[in-house]
């Protein structure tokens, strides 16, 4: 299984770099996005793949918050720099 997201037609995967996920997290920073995860199973006789798509509306954080998060380290191993169980973040504002 494997999570991207996707903000109007543009792939955003796990951050290069601290500045990088920054950037998308103030990119996602109040808006909806998208963001697909797949699923792939394979046995020794078939292949079961899967895709959902779920839009997920970004609340408004400050930078205060957006601050803190990065020190966290959290959102380097994340697509779109952001994991939307991560508390106290919370990055998300509806699903």
């Amino acid at each position: 299984a494997d999570t991207t997201v996707e903000l109007e037609g543009q792939v955003l995967g796990k951050p290069a770099d601290l500045d990088d996920a920054r950037r998308m997290l103030e990119t996602l920073r109040g808006r909806p996005h998208a963001v697909h995860t797949a699923i792939a199973l394979r046995s020794t006789r078939s292949l079961h793949c899967s895709l959902a798509t779920t839009t997920v509306a970004m609340r408004c954080y400050s930078a205060a918050e957006l601050d803190a998060y990065l020190a966290s380290g959290s959102p380097m191993d994340k697509a779109g720099a952001y994991g939307i169980q991560d508390e106290p973040f919370a990055p998300a504002e509806r699903i």
